[in-house]
């Protein structure tokens, strides 16, 4: 994998859990805010990386990465 794909692949991690902890956290403020810039940049970031890893394995990361946030949020036990 090279370390632009690697790259773009922990930003829609990293997106992602941004975006239920602005949808789940404890923060009351700037809520929707969060979720959009997030959404924007997930959405930015798996149009790059289909130029390197095809649309269907790009929207498969994306899926599996807001899967996985969801996943942590739960545990860590602030999804409301």
């Amino acid at each position: 994998m090279s370390s632009e794909v690697a790259r773009l692949k922990e930003r829609l991690q990293l997106e992602a859990e941004a975006a239920f902890l602005g949808l789940y956290g404890y923060a009351e403020t700037t809520k929707h805010e969060i979720i959009q810039h997030s959404l924007q940049c997930i959405g930015e970031t798996c149009e790059q990386l289909k130029q390197h890893i095809g649309e269907e394995e790009a929207a498969m990361f994306v899926i599996n990465a807001l899967d996985k946030a969801q996943q942590r949020e739960h545990k860590n036990g602030t999804h409301i």
